[in-house]
């Protein structure tokens, strides 16, 4: 299947990602955002579905290029990408900015991950 990751500030202005990064990111999905322990010793799932983009390395050309899109700590945001079922799906997101340091030396970042919280269904992939 072809890869059709997606990332804008409107559900409208969604460019493709390997516009800004060539490689795929390590996608991942969690349905909930905490979990409580109920009476019964059972836990129940509360909170939005959340996800993550992860690379193995990054440049920071492409870094700064994925910046334009969250340049404070978190920004409201619109993203496609594959649900826990493998199928494409565009959110309403909140995108976090990773903790890295500036850098030093050195054409690239290692393990750079952008996590997404409170994902709500927008409607198609486009």
């Amino acid at each position: 299947m072809a890869s059709i990751y997606k990332i804008g500030t409107t559900s409208g202005n969604k460019v493709a990602l390997d516009t800004l990064v060539p490689r795929d990111p390590q996608p991942a999905m969690a349905h909930y955002a905490d979990y409580v322990q109920l009476g019964d010793g059972t836990r129940r799932g509360v909170g939005y579905l959340q996800a993550e983009w992860r690379w193995q390395f990054i440049t920071w050309d492409e870094v700064d290029a994925l910046k334009a899109y969250c340049s404070g700590v978190s920004a409201a945001v619109y993203i496609t990408t594959p649900d826990n079922t493998g199928d494409w799906t565009g959110y309403s997101a909140t995108m976090h900015w990773p903790q890295i340091p500036e850098p030093l030396h050195g054409s690239y970042a290692e393990d750079f991950v952008i996590e997404f919280t409170e994902l709500v269904p927008a409607g198609g992939t486009t």
